[in-house]
């Protein structure tokens, strides 16, 4: 009786075993598994072998498990060879292209085990799989897209393209960044970006201000120096991408570099020829604003100087005559002692106008309050110049000859054309840097208008006074309007910088005092 107990026992327990073995096979769907006997026919068939490759039970048990193989595998004997290599090995695995009941192709992964009893003896195979075909195809697809990127990459030789990791170190290196950079892949990989800085940058903290506005912005563009191997600095464009992962976090970054150091370097020699080609103008402009003074001296010489000379010389003969018939001649002395007079005044006006002894004996201030007084009485105009602060302190030679003909300039112009009754010069030295302010309040001229503009600056000379200034280190501006007069603005660093080509043509408004 205990035997018979015992023996129920154990069939109850195997027979729940099995059944818990059938349940757990039934529920497995996305797996195929199978039995086969010893020579490959199917023995048992599960639910999921039947939704992996569509035929039934009924139908599968008893055919050969080659039935699931595609035809090529089956030409060549891959079915026979799976089921001796599990036979030799235990395991062998499967994992190759199959074939559905309706001929659809499936990716299968999965092993096949040889099934043993306890003495050893073959029973048959076990057979599991999963279907992976779109997974497979998703890999493949990525995998191409990787290569075709790595192949465009990889053509693209006039951009450096890499990536860097969150912190800035190089982890990927192609070809274009080889022949951009000079580095090789061996030779970068796993060092810091800022081995492609200059010093100042990397010490100025650039690197990492690049990649922070990368990081909190998504991209941070540049123009800027860059080091090749050797040392040697090339200018770039360049572009840093941040990389997210799924969750959003900073994974890493994409540098895109291109070389444009022939560019600007064509660009500066372009620059370069303008600026001659301003330069040539301007002095040519300059060249002939001094012809124009020369021929004016010439006619002041001639017209006034001259022609008292003339008189005084006239007048000499004739007191010599009246004295030699004894007759008084106090009164024609009289005349020649104004006429004299009047030869020093206009002796002394051209002197001024060539160049003032008192510009360099006293300075600046002091010059141009006599040319200006005298001026404004040759001219019968109220001319006043007002000196705010030590203007003659430390402003340098080039600047106070520059600033003293612009003024003989500026005011000849208003002599000829402003028809003005009164003007006024500021000369001040605020910020470091000498101001000088010449108004009047003649009849101006509209400087909104360009091509009256144009017009009104060369006839009075603008270019050359403009290259004055420049050659000073300083600018030149112009306002005007009309029946409102005209308002000239110099303004020259007190510590001149290299002579420019060109001042730059600002109005007052742009650049206020």
């Amino acid at each position: 009786m205990k035997e018979d107990r015992r023996a129920r026992q154990v069939e109850a327990a195997l027979a729940a075993s099995e059944e818990q073995y059938r349940l757990i096979v039934d529920g497995a769907r996305d797996y195929a598994i199978l039995t086969t006997d010893t020579e490959g026919r199917i023995a048992t068939w599960s639910p999921g072998a039947e939704a992996v490759y569509g035929w039934t039970a009924r139908e599968a048990v008893g055919q050969d498990s080659a039935m699931t193989f595609v035809p090529e595998d089956r030409a060549v004997g891959v079915p026979r060879l799976e089921l001796e290599i599990a036979r030799r090995d235990g395991m062998a695995p499967d994992v190759r292209w199959h074939q559905r009941r309706d001929g659809a192709r499936v990716f299968i992964e999965g092993t096949t085990r040889a099934l043993r009893d306890g003495e050893g003896a073959l029973r048959g195979f076990l057979k599991v799989g999963q279907d992976v075909t779109q997974r497979r195809a998703l890999d493949e697809a990525l995998r191409a897209s990787e290569a075709r990127y790595r192949t465009l990459v990889e053509n693209v030789r006039d951009y450096a393209i890499f990536l860097l990791d969150p912190a800035g170190i190089i982890t990927e290196w192609t070809a274009g960044a080889e022949r951009v950079k000079g580095y090789t892949a061996r030779e970068v990989v796993g060092r810091h970006l800022a081995l492609f800085y200059p010093p100042e940058d990397v010490a100025a903290g650039e690197v990492e201000r690049e990649l922070a506005e990368a990081a909190a912005t998504g991209r941070a563009e540049r123009e800027a120096w860059r080091v090749r191997k050797g040392g040697e600095r090339f200018w770039v464009n360049e572009i840093a991408t941040a990389i997210r992962d799924a969750d959003g976090q900073l994974a890493g970054f994409t540098k895109i570099s291109r070389d444009l150091t022939e560019r600007r370097l064509a660009a500066e020699a372009a620059e370069q020829r303008r600026l001659a080609a301003a330069r040539d103008e301007l002095r040519r402009a300059l060249a002939a604003a001094e012809e124009a003074e020369r021929r004016r001296l010439a006619r002041e010489l001639h017209d006034q100087l001259g022609q008292h000379l003339t008189g005084f010389a006239l007048g000499l003969g004739e007191v010599r005559r009246q004295l030699a018939a004894g007759n008084p001649a106090d009164a024609r002395l009289d005349q020649l002692e104004e006429l004299a007079r009047l030869m020093t005044r206009d002796a002394r006006s051209l002197a001024l106008e060539l160049r003032p002894p008192e510009l360099d004996d006293v300075g600046l201030a002091s010059a141009l309050a006599t040319y200006v007084r005298d001026w404004g009485e040759r001219h019968g105009v109220a001319a006043e110049l007002a000196v705010l602060g030590a203007v003659d302190d430390d402003v340098p030679a080039e600047a106070g000859s520059a600033l003293y003909r612009i003024v003989q300039e500026a005011l000849t112009n208003v002599a000829r054309h402003a028809q003005a009754s009164q003007v006024s010069v500021i000369l001040e030295k605020p910020n470091g840097e000498v101001r000088l302010l010449v108004e009047d309040d003649g009849r101006g001229f509209d400087a909104d208008d360009t091509a009256v503009r144009v017009r009104a600056e060369r006839r009075l000379g603008m270019a050359g006074m403009r290259e004055r200034a420049a050659l000073a280190g300083g600018t030149l501006a112009i306002e005007s309007s009309p029946g409102a007069g005209t308002t000239l603005l110099v303004r020259i660093p007190m510590r001149a910088p290299a002579p420019r080509a060109q001042a730059a043509d600002t109005s007052i408004a742009e650049s206020p005092p």
